[in-house]
């Protein structure tokens, strides 16, 4: 599996092309190409093939709980045969254990889009079908199943993951048991916090690192507040086509 380990873990991608056939990486709309597509080119065998995956990573500052880290994910997937809606059953895993590094999920949507009768038919998830279950002691996962979906359903779904584990990337992968058109992944490090890069694999992957200026609001302890600007390095990885593993 093509991964970035970014110290202990790794993240990925981004690339904004299109292609003969309409794709949208803009969340929640929905192209023509999308609803009629029948078969992916790149891989006339795939029961589905995501449209696209994005990532963005940054860490932010209050004065009472210090440095936390905001990882922000978005995702797209037609599905193309009766095989290929697995897909729209989601288990997102996270860290509920030292209260201090604990994990939350926060802003989940998750929406599926039919075209029926020459109409888009727009499918929200009932919050009545998430469920939050409990994997081990330190870790647990939210699940839920994407309504009305069959072959030819685009299925669409995003949420924030806010993390105290400020010295730990949340993984991320670009390639799985489905093709890949897009995938994308950028992250902000403020200089105060170290990383090694380092890549495996095999895929064509693009990455672009640039200097950005951040501004945190810190406490001095006196009931006046101070901001302070720092360095960041802002990372950009990006895939395209990636094939399923």
């Amino acid at each position: 599996m093509k991964k970035i380990t970014i110290a202990l873990f790794f993240f990925f991608c981004l690339f904004t092309e299109l292609y003969a056939q309409e794709y949208s990486l803009k969340y929640g709309k929905i192209t023509n190409d999308e609803l009629t597509m029948k078969v992916y080119t790149k891989d006339t065998t795939a029961a589905a093939v995501v449209l696209y995956d994005d990532g963005y990573a940054s860490y932010e500052y209050t004065p009472t709980s210090g440095f936390k880290l905001e990882m922000e994910l978005k995702k797209k997937v037609k599905i193309l045969k009766q095989e290929g809606i697995d897909e729209a059953t989601i288990s997102i895993p996270y860290y509920s254990g030292n209260s201090d590094e604990r994990e939350s999920i926060s802003g989940l949507d998750a929406v599926s889009y039919n075209m029926e009768d020459g109409k888009v038919v727009k499918t929200k998830l009932d919050k009545k079908y998430l469920f939050d279950e409990e994997i081990s002691n330190n870790y647990r996962q939210m699940k839920f199943s994407i309504p009305n979906v069959k072959a030819g359903t685009v299925i669409e779904y995003k949420y924030k993951l806010n993390s105290g584990r400020v010295y730990s990337i949340p993984e991320w992968s670009i390639q799985s048991d489905i093709p890949v058109v897009y995938s994308s992944f950028e992250v902000l490090i403020p200089e105060y916090f170290i990383f090694n890069i380092e890549t495996k694999g095999y895929e064509n992957i693009k990455d672009v690192e640039t200097t950005a200026n951040q501004t945190f609001t810190i406490s001095n302890g006196t009931g006046t507040d101070n901001t302070v600007t720092c360095q960041s390095r802002d990372i950009k990885f990006s895939a395209k086509e990636v094939p399923a593993l």
